[in-house]
């Protein structure tokens, strides 16, 4: 799932400055329209930690008119909030209609870090995203619009921003243990994330993968596709009878190196001999025939694209 938030994707300096006063332009124009229509937006911002997420919410309070923005961020529950129903904090947090509450690792942040931890199972992790997929309907159904955002780094480049955190003194990561075991770590956390994505991703509350390594091409691609949703949902209408469905995709900025995909990496040299070639497409056609007619009597659907 995350090798497209691997691809080096970037944007240069130049269309960086080219493109920000045109994408600024249009957020404000959306978010004057949203407030005019009354449409309450959350975002929420994920991710793989020392991706930026805390750069990227900045970055749209900057771009974003801050009188219609409410940023919350959700760490350890507080005192007052464990005496509440466990819901209760993210209740707090929405946004009005008409305005745009930012969610800095919202409803998603316990459930991975219990599972990462081992604190809980697989399957108690898919209960509680399964509710969570009901609660993100249940806000739609009201006619509010989510954008989630998912960063993603590779595990060297993580890694690398993680000691250089640890060495800034200012940084909460100047204690944190050494990073012994990390390539172990990251595999263990990226597994789980991709648990969570897998079940929650729905038409009308998708998440946009996001790869965080250059920071140009992020802060692009979240202005430019939370403006695409935001444009999708006025263009329909008041009172539907469904929450329109948004895409998938994120909206690449227009640059070259910003519109790389994982078949750029895909080495188009390689040959195989004539003969190796006929005797591996007969054993694959017969396995493809025999899963096909399994398939049948299992009356199971199977859509190839």
């Amino acid at each position: 799932m995350f090798e497209g938030a691997k691809v080096g994707r970037k944007v240069n300096k130049e269309h960086f400055k080219e493109q920000v006063p045109q994408l600024r332009t249009e957020l404000l124009a959306a978010q004057r329209e949203i407030r005019k229509r009354k449409l309450p937006v959350i975002v929420v911002v994920s991710g793989v930690e020392a991706a930026g997420k805390g750069e990227v919410i900045n970055r749209l309070k900057e771009w974003l008119d801050p009188r219609g923005v409410s940023t919350h961020a959700f760490w350890d529950e507080t005192e007052d909030e464990r005496e509440k129903p466990r819901w209760w904090r993210f209740w707090r947090a929405m946004p009005g209609r008409g305005e745009i509450a930012v969610l800095f690792g919202s409803w998603y942040m316990a459930p991975i870090n219990n599972r990462v931890r081992n604190r809980c199972s697989d399957a108690a992790l898919d209960s509680e995203l399964t509710r969570i997929a009901d609660f993100e309907r249940m806000l739609t159904d009201d006619g509010a619009l989510i954008v989630k955002f998912w960063f993603h780094l590779g595990q060297k480049e993580q890694k690398s921003r993680l000691k250089e955190l640890q060495r800034d003194d200012r940084s909460r990561w100047k204690m944190a243990p050494k990073l012994s075991k990390f390539s172990e770590q990251y595999t263990h956390f990226e597994r789980i994330a991709e648990r969570v994505i897998r079940h929650t991703d729905t038409g009308v509350a998708p998440w946009y993968l996001i790869e965080a390594t250059d920071r140009r091409y992020r802060d692009l691609t979240v202005g430019k596709t939370l403006l695409e949703a935001m444009r999708t949902r006025l263009a329909a209408p008041d009172t539907p009878q469904q929450p329109p469905l948004t895409s998938h995709a994120p909206s690449l900025p227009v640059a070259p190196e910003a519109q790389v995909t994982v078949l750029d990496h895909v080495d188009v040299s390689k040959t195989l001999d004539r003969e190796a070639y006929k005797v591996r497409l007969k054993q694959l056609q017969a396995e493809l025939n025999e899963l096909a007619w399994k398939a049948h009597n299992q009356k199971r659907s199977c859509v190839m694209m």
